[in-house]
């Protein structure tokens, strides 16, 4: 047999020590978690039996009890305790114990107390659902925010009872915020604009005060619905809103919302669901709500709305006089139709009509002087000196056409006026042949004037000399 290397040996040696400890390692990862678990449940006023599996007489292999589920590494990555009929606190939960664990579902039981500072020590986490535990109160904590892997973040129909922390804007990743039916209390912080990567957001029926912050027209990365129904909330609904291009669902119904409808709410070209009801808008409904190619389900009752309904395609499709009840300003489709609606239409036509005619007075001008402009340089720049003398000897003749044209026109006007209402007096000498030739009428004056009731018009002629 041969001897092994001294280098060899060394290395065989190192390698055996660092693969030893793993497997103890492992075990008491095992053993801690469980026994977090067990000591939790020990702390329970009562379960429904379903957590007999949770003994330490089988810690090495927790993965197979209930609600429980592991990592590829056999260590605990989800806790689901889904509808357990949980009776207790969170007091005696040892968060610590759980350095992997990715999801923690609490939801329908009965839990009561707070919710633990120490769940911030669930650094790993993405998933955190507690739903339907009415009793159980205090505060959001504040060290949620050093969840930062956190893409799903749910805690509804609590008993919280209090505001919304600031650190709630550290958790960037999220993609899923729920707290609808908290209790909560105060105003909405701005900084939930840093949310970006926020596809659903709602805080419905709890009692936020205050304004929407202009700062949630930041979270335009791609969310998708929007609800903060049957709150306080006041003021005007930001511009901000029309941003949010992907948005499907806003509900901001229930709140004390004044001011008009942003104006370009009708940008939400993807909008399927839109509910401003039982609010205190007034104004009118804006024209580019005709822009809502998408929407299905409309509410825009009891508020202060006035003036004509939009018409558009889709719109045409929500029939139901319901969606507009409790505005007494409305009418028009599905409503009553509007006083003078005829006159309004005639005087949008009209209007219309106007604006377009003086579009094609303007095109007309410019066209006018362009093609003059060139007409004249053209022929100085680029035509022989025959073609140019030729050219303003056109000229010539169509100015003095057109002055004998004017004179007629007078001549015709002064014999339609009544004589006490005009002055005549004529020049003696014929007009230059530049302004074309024109039959003198006798008199003693060197101008031709006419005096009017409201006006004089006077035309002066110079002759050549």
């Amino acid at each position: 047999m041969k001897h092994l290397h001294p280098v060899g040996l060394l290395l065989l040696s190192c390698t055996c020590l660092l693969l030893y400890p793993v497997e103890p390692v492992r075990v008491d990862i095992r053993r801690r978690e469980a026994e977090a678990l067990v000591n939790w449940k020990a702390s329970l006023a009562g379960t429904d039996g379903s957590l007999a599996s949770w003994s330490l007489a089988n810690y090495t292999s927790p993965c197979s009890w209930t609600y429980i589920t592991c990592d590829s590494g056999k260590r605990i990555s989800e806790i689901h305790l889904n509808g357990a009929s949980l009776n207790g606190t969170l007091d005696e939960f040892n968060f610590l114990a759980f350095p992997h664990l990715k999801n923690l579902i609490l939801s329908w039981n009965g839990l009561h107390g707070t919710i633990p500072t120490g769940i911030g020590n669930l650094t790993s986490l993405v998933m955190l659902r507690i739903i339907g535990n009415p009793y159980l109160r205090g505060a959001i904590p504040h060290s949620i925010g050093q969840l930062t892997q956190l893409t799903v973040l749910e805690l509804r129909e609590l008993g919280l009872n209090s505001m919304l922390p600031e650190e709630i804007g550290n958790l960037t990743r999220l993609q899923v915020l729920d707290l609808s039916s908290a209790t909560l209390t105060g105003s909405i912080p701005p900084i939930t604009g840093m949310l970006t990567k926020l596809l659903f957001l709602s805080l419905g029926n709890n009692n936020l005060t205050g304004s929407i912050p202009m700062e949630i027209g930041n979270m335009i990365a791609g969310i998708v619905g929007i609800d903060f129904s049957g709150n306080s909330l006041a003021e005007e609904i930001p511009n901000g809103v029309t941003t949010l291009l992907g948005l499907r669902y806003l509900n901001l119904s229930g709140n004390l919302l004044s001011g008009c409808i942003p104006k370009d709410i009708g940008n939400l070209v993807w909008l399927q669901s839109l509910d401003f009801s039982r609010n205190r808008l007034s104004g009118e409904i804006p024209p580019s709500f005709v822009g809502l190619k998408s929407i299905g389900a409309l509410n825009l009752s009891s508020n202060g709305l006035s003036g004509r309904i939009p018409m558009g395609n889709q719109l045409q499709t929500l029939a139901h006089p319901s969606i507009y009840s409790n505005n007494p300003g409305l009418c028009g489709f599905p409503l009553n139709d509007c006083v003078n609606s005829s006159t309004s239409i005639q005087n949008e036509t009209t209007q219309a009509a106007e604006d377009m005619e003086l579009l094609w007075f303007y095109c007309f001008v410019a066209a006018g002087f362009i093609f003059g402009f060139w007409l004249y340089w053209g022929t100085f720049l680029f035509c022989s000196e025959t073609w140019r003398c030729a050219f303003y000897q056109y000229v010539d003749n169509v100015q003095g056409k057109t002055t004998k044209k004017i004179y007629s026109c007078m001549s015709c006007f002064q014999a339609s006026v009544p004589e006490r209402h005009v002055e005549r007096c004529a020049y003696t000498r014929p007009v230059s042949s530049r302004v074309g030739k024109i039959n003198p009428v006798q008199g003693s004056q060197a101008n031709a004037c006419y005096y009017l009731p409201y006006r004089t018009i006077r035309l002066s002629y110079f002759s050549s000399s």
